[in-house]
């Protein structure tokens, strides 16, 4: 349906820039250059014929009635009920110049294995017109690439100061479909579009200042025959700024063998916005937003052209089931055309979708940064999921960083094979789809436990990569609040018994490689749970190859060779300490005061049994029973006194000898 659109798009332009190659001037002479055309049509192939031709020699306006120019295989048909042109100057430097153009009654007609398309409209007015006063029409059987390019070369030729049009339709029915699992039945799919008041400014050299469009209103069906579905929608208040053909025109270029093509990013239009959209479904969901914008939307010659998206367009048709090396095409396709636009910004702003189970509304999305098939970053602000039982979930703002959608591409076809147990390696590959992500003010009802669960921040990341890891990690989250129960064990079990219904918890960590020590930095770490206690915590891992970082393989091989350094860990006590003991008591029926001694009086004797091992055993006995009479500040310090590895660490059973790798040290503080 394309080729055959660019087909009669071609012989419109022909019809309107022909006629004006007339060097005579008489309305003899005029009427045998328009037959002299329509002559060299019919040689060609193309059907064509005309009606009553006038010329009007002291207006020098031309006006020629009744066309009809049919491509040689039926594919297009163009139907003009009257041309005129007013204005007209003698034809200079195989150029021509009218102050205007004006095609009443005009209708084009497509017809191709997709269905057929019908365009109309009363009137098209072209101001202060100067264009090439011939036109060669590509070969019947010429590509679409070559029509296109065709029709572009002559848009690129002429300039003109306005193009109007009042309104205009188009009516599109969809060829059937056979029956497939995916679309069962015959197709019944339509489109009508009517196309409000339309204008053009300021036309030259390929390019357009302003284009702006009143409506764009759509109706039609979806889906077979047996499961046909209306729907209707509406764009309103379209405008278009400093728009360029040229990369369109690149795209269909054919670079000689051995010489590259155009590469870089050429603009394509600076702005296009539209005031409102709508779509509503019969008996279904309704999708309104209010307000539209696209800036800097650019392609990229080099690595697109227009054989890859016809190529992609005919193996993505429904129903049409692909082999492996298919679908390893259609996936190479897409990444590459992925890769071959760009955009500034796209964005829309209060947005919702209503239907039957709810409404969700959405305050703002904006993508910013795309080239190379590379977002640098997507924002949405105000997302909020009204339910059907009037349940209501919100959330602040959510962000997107670094979405790489080739990489996403590449990893599709692995992970569909592996199915519901990824490998190693395709779990490692996803950071390299995304940078990171992060999210604030989330709240979703909880009824069943009587409570709102809520996240005030999330934030992770990742980057500077080795290998297939990152070697820079950051996790942050603040305030996820939500119930308790005594289910969930400590610290929330002595919240529970406190009395309180939700708690809130927060954390943070920061993971660095320093490649010039070969040390794994954590910190600052830390966690707290608010009404109980907060940790910090500093650490180095040691014996950290850069190969470490290459894959999932290398990355377990080092471990085995991974020491551990200094570590740092600080305990706040922020009321759990004395809920622990107060549980304690309620639990035995006794004394808090007396349940403190005790527990002074064990851990004493507990560091002066082992002080004959451990010199400073008494030192950090002190230090714990400091803190059980005032429970404020806990600091742990391990250093340890050799090479010391993690596994060794790990799979030792006997707390004892880890404790005799490390030098401890234990303060208790305000």
């Amino acid at each position: 349906m394309k080729k055959a659109l660019l087909a009669a798009l071609a012989l419109v332009v022909l019809g309107v820039g022909g006629y004006f190659g007339l060097s005579v001037w008489s309305k003899e002479k005029a009427r045998g250059e328009v037959e002299k055309i329509f002559a060299s049509l019919r040689d060609s192939g193309t059907q064509a014929s005309h009606g009553e031709i006038a010329f009007d020699l002291p207006n020098r306006a031309l006006s020629v009635a009744d066309i009809t120019i049919t491509a040689a295989d039926g594919s297009s048909t163009v139907k003009i009920a009257r041309l005129t042109a007013d204005g007209l100057a003698p034809p200079s430097g195989a150029r021509i110049t009218a102050d205007s153009v004006t095609l009443h009654g005009v209708q084009v007609h497509t017809r191709s294995a997709d269905g057929e398309t019908t365009y109309e409209t009363p009137l098209v007015e072209i101001a202060g017109y100067s264009g090439p006063a011939a036109f060669i029409l590509p070969p019947v059987a010429a590509t679409s690439a070559a029509t296109l390019r065709a029709t572009l070369q002559h848009f690129a030729a002429m300039r003109a100061d306005r193009i109007r049009l009042p309104h205009a339709t188009a009516r599109v029915q969809f060829a059937a479909v056979a029956a497939t699992p995916r679309t069962p039945g015959t197709d019944a799919r339509s489109l009508n579009v009517d196309y409000g008041a339309f204008l053009a400014e300021n036309i030259g050299q390929g390019r357009i200042a302003h284009v702006s469009l009143d409506r764009i209103g759509v109706h039609g069906q979806s889906g077979s025959q047996s499961a046909s579905q209306g729907f209707v929608g509406t764009l309103e208040q379209i405008e278009i700024t400093a728009v360029d053909t040229a990369p369109l025109l690149a795209l269909t270029q054919t670079q000689p063998q051995g010489q590259p093509a155009p590469s870089g990013y050429m603009p394509l239009y600076g702005r296009a916005s539209a005031g409102s959209y709508s779509l509503t479904q019969d008996g279904g969901a309704t999708l309104m937003v209010s307000d539209l914008l696209a800036e800097g939307v650019a392609l990229d010659p080099g690595l697109l052209n227009l054989a890859q998206i016809d190529a992609l367009s005919a193996l993505s048709q429904p129903g049409h089931p692909l082999s492996t090396e298919e679908s390893a095409r259609l996936i190479a396709l897409t990444s590459d055309v992925l890769k071959g636009v760009g955009f500034s910004s796209i964005s829309m702003s209060n947005a919702s979708l209503s239907a039957a189970s709810g409404k969700l509304e959405l305050a703002n999305l904006t993508m910013t940064g795309y080239a190379a098939g590379k977002l640098e970053r997507m924002r949405i602000d105000g997302l909020i999921n009204h339910g059907a039982d009037a349940s209501v979930i919100a959330l602040g703002n959510a962000t997107l960083n670094g979405l790489s959608l080739v990489a996403m591409m590449d990893l599709a076809p692995k992970t569909a094979s592996e199915g519901t147990d990824p490998s190693a390696d395709s779990v490692l590959a996803l950071f390299h789809v995304l940078d990171g992500f992060e999210f604030a003010d989330l709240t979703v009802p909880q009824p069943e436990l009587g409570g709102t669960f809520s996240v005030g921040r999330f934030a992770v990341s990742w980057d500077q990569f080795i290998g297939a890891l990152p070697t820079r990690f950051k996790l942050q989250a603040r305030e996820i609040t939500g119930p308790i129960t005594e289910a969930d064990g400590a610290p929330f079990n002595l919240l529970v018994a406190a009395g309180m219904t939700s708690a809130s918890l927060s954390f943070k960590l920061d993971m660095g490689y320093d490649q010039g020590t070969q040390a794994i930095v954590i910190g600052p770490a830390s966690a707290q749970v608010d009404d109980a206690f907060s940790l910090s915590l500093d650490a180095r891992l040691t014996h950290i190859p850069p190969t470490a970082f290459e894959n999932g393989t290398t990355a377990l091989g080092a471990m085995d060779q991974a020491a551990l350094g200094p570590v740092k860990l600080v305990l706040v006590n922020l009321g759990a300490a004395e809920l622990a003991l107060r549980a304690y008591v309620d639990l035995t029926n006794g004394d808090i005061e007396q349940m403190r001694a005790a527990l002074i009086t064990a851990v004493q004797e507990q560091a002066h049994d082992l002080s004959a091992d451990f010199p400073n055993a008494e030192r950090i006995g002190a230090a714990l029973v400091q803190f059980l009479k005032t429970p404020k500040t806990l600091t742990l310090t391990l250093t340890p006194t050799g090479d010391v590895k993690l596994v060794d660490l790990v799979q030792d059973d006997d707390p004892l000898a880890t404790a005799r790798q490390l030098s401890l040290d234990l303060v208790a503080g305000p």
